[in-house]
């Protein structure tokens, strides 16, 4: 089985996200997609990007990426000026990209 990702780099183009100092979000986001997209292709997962340069994706362009793919990680960076607000968020929905006892790209199957 073929196991396939799209990577949403939030922002882009003219929105430039959250910025602070020399950074801006944008950036940010897109660095991080290409970084995960090198990572899980040398693990044999098939990636999809709703972009791949400073460009803001549409939501149709962001909806095609996606079609046919078995997750979809949005990828964003939230700025505060609240120095206690938590630094992280996660909006999981909980299924596997590999069913249980299937094996995974690299590894073997479950007992």
């Amino acid at each position: 089985m073929s196991v396939s990702i799209c990577l949403d780099a939030g922002h882009g183009s003219r929105d430039p996200g959250a910025m602070a100092r020399d950074l801006t979000e944008k950036e940010l986001n897109l660095e991080l997609a290409r970084l995960l997209r090198d990572r899980l292709e040398a693990e044999g997962i098939r990636v999809l990007m709703t972009r791949s340069e400073h460009r803001t994706a549409t939501l149709a362009e962001r909806v095609r990426a996606v079609a046919g793919t078995r997750a979809l990680l949005s990828l964003d960076h939230n700025a505060s000026g609240n120095a206690g607000a938590p630094g992280r968020r996660s909006l999981p929905e909980r299924k596997p990209l590999v069913p249980r006892g299937q094996p995974g790209p690299g590894r073997k199957p479950l007992p």
